[in-house]
């Protein structure tokens, strides 16, 4: 079995930031801790096969609720 530096949970927040909040896959690559070719992949569907977009709780979101 292949290993990947991300869960299937990370992978999922990372499909929801890059295909539904629009965020370019270096601002996703930055915030979630993970290679840029890594994000890439899960973008084109090459790793985490199956996964599917799922939010996530931003901490800047929390902040700017305040």
């Amino acid at each position: 079995m292949a290993e990947f530096p991300c869960d299937r949970q990370t992978a999922c927040h990372i499909l929801h930031a890059v295909l539904v909040l629009r965020w370019s896959q270096g601002k996703a690559s930055h915030y979630f801790c993970v290679n840029g070719g890594t994000v890439s992949k899960i973008v084109r569907g090459l790793s985490h096969n199956g996964a599917v977009p799922m939010p996530f709780l931003s901490n800047a979101a929390m902040f700017w609720r305040r």
